[in-house]
């Protein structure tokens, strides 16, 4: 089969491994609606501004059950340099200036992971 062939490339492009960034965290007492809605604002944003952004999922606990922390953030990203350029970019470091006003102390939790 052709290496160019759509089939063929959607199977290697969905074989890439992926390095999965989850991150936790709980909000401080007194954080607003508008607080937590400032917080996805600015989340949304992100992908439009950091193109090293394959993927971006964010959102507050469900509360379905017992949770420890407050809200998550899920980044995909096709590689550690990708990553790397995310974390020290301007808009996501403006973002974690403003989140870090609304955190408790040492709640924040995060992973990274390599996905099929």
């Amino acid at each position: 089969r052709d290496a160019w062939e759509p089939a063929v490339l959607f199977q290697s492009i969905r074989a890439m491994p992926k390095l999965v960034h989850i991150v936790m965290f709980q909000f401080r007492e007194g954080v607003t609606a508008t607080d937590v809605q400032t917080v996805g604002d600015m989340l949304r944003a992100l992908p439009q501004t950091i193109p090293q952004i394959v993927k971006y999922e964010f959102g507050p606990d469900a509360k379905t059950g017992f949770a420890t922390h407050h809200y998550a953030v899920r980044g995909e990203f096709a590689s550690v340099e990708d990553f790397t350029v995310y974390q020290k970019h301007d808009k996501h470091t403006e973002f974690v200036a403003f989140l870090k006003e609304l955190v408790v102390d040492g709640s924040r939790a995060a992973v990274q992971m390599w996905v099929d």
